[in-house]
């Protein structure tokens, strides 16, 4: 498979997870994105809603220009087709993400993982490596990325949720997704922890503060339910569900046919990279 053939349509998927990103950073009002001031804070929402509009822009105008590199229309109307159903599914997930925090509501487990299938196994993992198959001709193994992807994505966000209680290296907010109320797997574990022991009253002091607007709560708050995390032992559940769902994305893995068994090699590498990273 010649590479370079590739680049364009690894370039518009770099694109747009700049574009998505600096309108995630303005809709759940983060402060912090890659160890820098987000680009909201820095610049305002308006001025950085406009910036993710025109990566937007530049994403599509560079699917479009695939043709050159491709040498076939019907595989880039296909690239971008496949990137449109991607960005739709992965909005589909924020709105779910959103929904839960404006509408003050809870959820279950389950709830989680429609969440998480949609929002990060589609576009960090699934999206990406099914547009690859498609540039290489490899139709094959579009559905058996889709049985890898879904373990890998969910291990992947797991991860990510403890990484932002649990390191301070992130180069995001230490605790951002308790300021920014986030329904994370270590939420639902500590309510129903708390609930199994009968302790109502601090579930629901926990409930309130997540109501909260972000603006109202503090270091402190952060702290507390940190505290909380630890006594209820979501830490090391956390860490527990997302190597499990690592150990099922290597099973899946085995049965992905890649044209080389090197990319299988890269791939079981980046499956402990992306549960073991600290950042």
């Amino acid at each position: 498979v010649d590479t370079t053939k590739a680049m364009t349509t690894a370039a518009a998927m770099e694109i747009s997870e700049d574009w998505i990103l600096i309108h995630d950073d303005f809709q759940d009002h983060s402060e912090r994105r890659r160890g820098k001031v987000a680009l909201p804070i820095l610049k305002g929402d308006e001025l950085a809603v406009n910036a993710g509009d025109h990566l937007h822009i530049l994403m599509w105008r560079a699917l479009l220009s695939n043709q050159k590199s491709l040498e076939s229309l019907p595989l880039t109307l296909e690239i971008a087709e496949e990137m449109g159903s991607i960005l739709q599914t992965t909005c589909e997930g924020q709105y779910l993400d959103l929904s839960w925090m404006l509408r003050g509501e809870f959820i279950a487990e389950r709830q989680y993982y429609e969440m998480v299938d949609r929002k990060t196994c589609w576009y960090t993992i699934i999206g990406p490596l099914r547009l690859g198959a498609l540039v290489a001709g490899n139709g094959e193994a579009l559905g058996p990325l889709v049985k890898f992807g879904l373990p890998l994505g969910r291990a992947f966000q797991i991860h990510d949720d403890w990484l932002n209680v649990f390191s301070k290296d992130t180069g995001k907010e230490f605790g951002g997704d308790i300021l920014e109320g986030k329904r994370t797997l270590l939420l639902i574990h500590l309510l129903e922890g708390l609930e199994k022991k009968g302790k109502k009253a601090e579930a629901d002091r926990v409930r309130e503060l997540f109501r909260m607007k972000r603006i109202q709560r503090t270091e402190e708050d952060v702290k507390h339910v940190v505290e909380l995390y630890k006594e209820y032992g979501c830490n090391e559940w956390a860490r527990g569900k997302a190597l499990k769902y690592a150990d099922e994305a290597r099973k899946a893995l085995q049965k992905v046919p890649f044209t080389k068994k090197e990319y299988v090699r890269i791939l079981d590498d980046a499956i402990d990279f992306l549960v073991n990273r600290e950042l």
